[in-house]
């Protein structure tokens, strides 16, 4: 391996690639293939599909607390305070994405996952706690800064166990498990909030509480998984340590050919690797001092590899993600988060003192009378979707998918805004919303993988999952700053942000991936 220079020919020290990319490329992922796709691979799927799940559970319980909070003076918030508790998280996912990102390229995907979750997790319990709305949102920003983490990571670190040609379908199946935490988080508010209180501890406890614990103890579980699972190979391989990424291929291997009981067998180094690429220092400091240097040297490297993803040939992809990640964010996020606000009011209409602005308050459906079964319906109408993505990006490309995605759901945005005086106008259009989206979602995990590097795919997604958090910070802002003045202004906002998302990356997305800018 040689030391990867700029454009001036500057040595950038510690970011290493190999001398020929090329065929080191094909090296590792022959290796692969040797190792083969089977058990482990479904292993690691469903491990990362846990802790994916997981995520989306501490991210999104909040839009089913809010209606809650606006029938509780004690916490007396105002519509932009409810904006600030929804979004706040994502401004933590901002510093979380860069941040834990970054560190995991630069030290272990795997503990970094871990990590990085279970603070997460942490501050969801405390939110329960939370004595006001102030507390709350401080809670929220440190549980996104945890999250972070591993929403950025796990899909890079499944990367590491496909072959190029694997890749696709797997991601996008890892995409759906983000739809099975939402659908949890919104099937516990149905069963859970309605109730209005438990007794607890001598005492009433108010159901959203309750609702918080329940969601903070069901994301534990699902992050137990993803404690088991081996570190990254093809990590590895980039830093060097030919060693221990062979004997991780050959425990790949042997699961894929014997089963899982090979876990607790010894490991042979029965995998070929014919380049033998130059190992990165990064033996344990022995002594304080070193440490603290070691410390910095990292983050030193963090700064080279977000660096390099706005030079060529990686900035073209770098700032067309970005911008499609903003607008797709916006738009997704400051719909979805304020859903059951929605439907809440959508519900108000019904009633005679209904004064919402912009509302036609003579016509409302009676299943609008549980604003949480409205929206677990809304969350599994969009299960079969997910499933046909992962068939259908294989068939017309993850550019296209993104393309159309964008699009319908713009259109299906406007939709809800001139059904929203319709018995079921609101359901449905919320359901087709979820289920044109999620096929978005897949083709940007997909796209975030293929189009960088190894060493740079945890920075890329990293980056711009952050740039997509002050999208959703943004969407979730301006959906609380103007649900009071009007309902439909915040939507066709987000349909026009939506619509830019798909003409920039028609236009700007090529049709390529990291290896063919590796030779």
């Amino acid at each position: 391996m040689e030391v990867c220079k700029t454009e001036s020919g500057d040595e950038e020290s510690g970011l290493l690639v190999p001398s020929d990319e090329r065929e080191s490329q094909a090296t590792f992922d022959d290796a692969l293939r040797q190792a083969g796709h089977g058990r482990l691979q479904v292993f690691l799927l469903l491990a990362c599909g846990s802790a994916n799940a997981a995520n989306a559970i501490v991210v999104s319980y909040i839009a089913y607390v809010i209606p809650s909070l606006t029938d509780q003076e004690s916490f007396g918030l105002t519509g932009y305070q409810k904006g600030l508790l929804t979004g706040i998280a994502f401004a933590g996912l901002l510093i979380g994405d860069l941040f834990w990102g970054t560190m995991a390229d630069a030290t272990s995907r795997k503990h970094i996952t871990i990590l990085s979750l279970s603070l997460g997790i942490a501050f969801c319990f405390l939110t329960a706690l939370a004595p006001s709305g102030e507390w709350m949102i401080a809670f929220r920003f440190f549980l996104g800064a945890g999250v972070g983490g591993s929403m950025a990571i796990i899909f890079a670190y499944l990367g590491d166990f496909l072959a190029e040609e694997r890749r696709p379908p797997w991601i996008a199946a890892l995409s759906l498990s983000w739809l099975v935490g939402a659908l949890v988080a919104a099937g516990l508010a149905w069963l859970t909030i309605p109730n209005d209180h438990y007794k607890a501890f001598g005492s009433d406890v108010a159901s959203w509480r309750i609702y918080i614990v329940i969601c903070s103890f069901v994301a534990f579980a699902f992050s137990v998984p993803v404690w088991f699972i081996p570190r990254s190979p093809r990590l590895l391989f980039e830093r060097g340590q030919i060693d221990e990424t062979k004997r991780i291929l050959s425990l790949v291997k042997r699961v894929n050919t014997h089963g899982f009981m090979e876990l607790f067998a010894k490991h042979s180094d029965d995998i070929d690797l014919d380049v033998q690429a130059t190992a990165v220092k990064s033996a344990s400091p022995s002594n304080f001092a070193a440490k603290l240097r070691h410390f910095g040297d990292t983050f030193l490297l963090m700064g080279k590899q977000l660096r390099e993803l706005f030079r060529p040939p990686w900035l073209r992809s770098s700032l067309v993600l970005n911008i499609v990640s903003f607008t797709f964010t916006f738009g997704y996020y400051g719909f979805t988060m304020w859903m059951p606000e929605y439907f809440y009011l959508i519900k108000k209409r019904n009633e005679p003192s209904c004064t919402i602005p912009g509302a036609n308050c003579s016509n409302a459906s009676t299943i609008l009378d549980n604003i949480y079964f409205q929206a677990f319906v809304s969350r599994t109408a969009t299960v079969p979707a997910q499933i046909f993505s992962i068939w259908i990006i294989a068939k017309i490309g993850s550019k296209m998918l993104l393309v159309i995605s964008l699009f319908l759901t713009a259109a299906f945005v406007i939709t809800f805004t001139l059904m929203s005086t319709k018995a079921y106008g609101p359901l449905l259009t919320s359901c087709l919303i979820g289920s044109v989206s999620n096929g978005g979602w897949s083709a940007i995990d997909v796209l975030s993988v293929e189009l960088f590097p190894t060493l740079l795919r945890s920075s890329a997604v990293g980056m711009q999952e952050g740039v997509g958090r002050i999208g959703a910070l943004a969407g979730n802002l301006t959906f609380g700053a103007l649900s009071g003045t009007h309902m439909i202004i915040p939507l066709f906002i987000s349909a026009a942000l939506l619509l830019v998302g798909a003409v920039v990356s028609f236009l700007g997305l090529r049709k390529n991936s990291a290896a063919e800018h590796e030779d």
